[in-house]
């Protein structure tokens, strides 16, 4: 069953929401303490390298999913920002929160969105 939730990102207390709601559904999910940590300090990471919940920096939204697929459970988290002026940082740019995550992935969405996915699968 998905169950998603989409939180707008102006400000750090939005990030900080945003970050404890991945928390408690990976927790909810099933996830050990370190994989609930891992997909929490990613969520965080992405963001501020995409700039959203800094002062002065772009807006954006992050979109929290649940995913089945077959017997498999997982969380996938959508980090997007706004007005990027053209700018797509490429894959490598996100190194620290790879190891963190099963998959990974950066899109433009238009030349002013830039979205990147994750997901952390639940390992049983």
């Amino acid at each position: 069953m998905s169950s998603i939730r989409t939180f707008a990102i102006h400000n750090e207390v939005d990030l900080v929401t945003a970050r404890m709601h991945v928390r408690e559904t990976a927790r909810h999910l099933g996830m050990s303490l370190t994989d609930q940590s891992r997909i929490s300090l990613a969520t965080s990471s992405l963001a501020n390298a995409l700039g959203l919940g800094r002062e002065g920096k772009a807006d954006g939204r992050v979109v929290v999913d649940t995913l089945q697929n077959g017997a498999r459970q997982g969380l996938r988290v959508v980090c997007t920002r706004n007005d990027c002026g053209g700018y797509t940082p490429p894959l490598s740019y996100f190194g620290n929160e790879r190891w963190m995550v099963d998959e990974l992935e950066l899109r433009s969405i238009s030349s002013d969105e830039v979205e990147v996915t994750m997901i952390k699968w639940v390992n049983r």
